[in-house]
């Protein structure tokens, strides 16, 4: 005789969950983190006050605080699909009112989404968020200029625009001069040691630090 005793999987099916959530998956994994995403009564009144300072005039800082799997994270990749405008956006904006206002508001966000998990513990605060706002920048396609490192491989550019310091660093690098743009594009701190050592084989003077004051990058940045 066949059993037809039905089980508790036979009646309903439960979604895969992931029980560990990052920051970057608003990017690698937007749609679904949108999607997964629910807005309780105290979520909801978090994202009204998150939209309320976005369309203010003045900045405003917020800390977000909860035990251990309280969904920090989620919260943290939620809010970055939706400033990011990325696949999943709309959803959230279909669940909450405020976000709905705020996107209608036109206001020009430029979402900077940074996981100390990855830099070491000695590396600055201050390098870390100035690289992350030069790299969120010119991925919009606005070039600047914000970091000493940035700063320095635009003056070594500068400099090989000379036919014979070009083609002698080509030669060094056996890059042909067709390759160099494209070269000098990857692996920016590698490119900074191999400009540095060609400098001071050919007598030239090493910059000092090119960055400007905090204040001065930080209006850069905004303007």
């Amino acid at each position: 005789m066949i059993d037809q005793t039905l089980r508790i999987g036979d009646l309903i099916e439960v979604p895969p969950v992931r029980t560990v959530i990052r920051l970057e998956e608003g990017r690698t994994r937007s749609l679904a983190i949108a999607e997964s995403f629910v807005f309780t009564e105290e979520v909801s009144a978090h994202f009204a006050v998150l939209a309320d300072g976005l369309v203010k005039d003045h900045g405003r800082g917020f800390f977000l605080q909860g035990d251990f799997g309280s969904g920090k994270s989620h919260f943290l990749a939620a809010l970055s699909t939706w400033l990011s405008d990325r696949p999943g956006a709309e959803v959230l904006s279909e669940h909450h009112s405020g976000l709905g206002r705020t996107r209608a508001s036109g206001r020009n966000i430029l979402p900077v989404d940074i996981s100390l998990l990855n830099y070491r513990a000695t590396t600055p605060l201050e390098r870390i968020v100035v690289e992350a706002i030069e790299n969120a920048l010119i991925s919009r396609g606005i070039q600047t200029q914000l970091t000493p490192l940035t700063a320095f491989l635009n003056h070594f550019k500068a400099l090989l625009k000379s036919g014979e310091l070009a083609d002698a660093f080509c030669r060094q690098l056996k890059k042909s001069p067709a390759e160099m743009d494209a070269f000098l594009r990857e692996d920016p701190r590698r490119r900074y040691v191999e400009g540095v050592r060609f400098m001071k084989e050919q007598g030239l003077k090493i910059p000092e630090v090119l960055v400007e004051e905090r204040h001065e990058t930080f209006d850069k940045t905004i303007n």
